[in-house]
C-alpha cells in the first residue's frame, strides 16, 4: 500500500519548487488553466484539470475556489488564506463521479522561500465512505497523485514562460 494510505484518511502530498518571486506561486494556485496535455490516467478516466479559480476575483476565508475539469467541476471553500504562504480549502460540492464515495477533502497548499525559489507543498486529505474503502483509496491516491504532478507541471512551465495574470484575477487580502 502507497504511504498515507489507511482506513479513515488518505493523504497525497506533492512538492515542487518554483522560481521566486512567491507571488508567482501564489497567483498560480488562485488562479490558473492547464495546457490540455494529456496522460494515459486522464485518458484512462481520471478528471484532468483544466482550471482553477477564485471566481470573486480576490479570496479570503470564506471564499470560493473553483476547480474544472473535462468532467465536472469542484465547488471549495478557502479556510486559510495567508497570501504568498498558505492557502487551504474544503470541497463543499461537486458533480464529478467521485461524489458517491468520497466524504470530505481538505487540500492545503504550503509556500516556503529558499535560497533557491518557492518550495510549494500540496497536501490533499481525502475521507472516503462506502464499502472498498482500501480499494478506494488506492484508486484516489494514483488518480491524485497524477493530479498533483499534472498541475505543478503545468504550473512549472507558465513560470519558467514569466507568465502573469491579469491585474483584475490577482487575488489580494481581503
Amino acid at each position: 500500500m502507497p504511504a498515507g494510505l489507511s482506513m479513515k484518511e488518505l493523504t497525497i502530498r506533492t512538492t515542487r519548487r518554483f522560481p521566486p518571486p512567491a507571488a508567482k506561486a501564489w497567483s498560480l494556485i488562485c488562479n490558473s488553466r492547464m495546457d490540455g496535455s494529456s496522460t494515459l490516467l486522464f485518458k484512462l478516466g481520471v478528471p484532468q484539470p483544466l482550471r482553477c479559480e477564485i471566481p470573486e476575483g480576490q479570496g479570503g476565508v470564506g471564499c470560493e475556489r473553483e476547480c474544472v475539469s473535462d468532467q465536472g467541476v469542484v465547488h471549495q471553500r478557502i479556510l486559510i488564506w495567508e497570501p504568498e504562504k498558505c492557502l487551504s480549502f474544503r470541497m463543499e460540492r461537486t458533480d464529478l463521479s467521485f461524489q458517491r464515495y468520497v466524504r470530505e477533502i481538505v487540500e492545503r497548499f504550503d509556500l516556503v522561500a529558499t535560497y533557491a525559489g518557492v518550495e510549494v507543498t500540496r497536501t490533499t486529505r481525502v475521507w472516503t465512505k462506502g464499502r472498498w474503502q482500501p480499494l478506494k483509496q488506492l484508486a484516489l491516491f494514483v488518480s491524485l497523485k497524477q493530479v498533483h504532478q499534472y498541475v505543478f507541471q503545468n504550473w512549472l512551465k507558465t513560470a519558467k514562460l514569466g507568465a502573469t495574470l491579469p491585474e483584475s484575477t490577482s487575488p489580494t487580502p481581503t
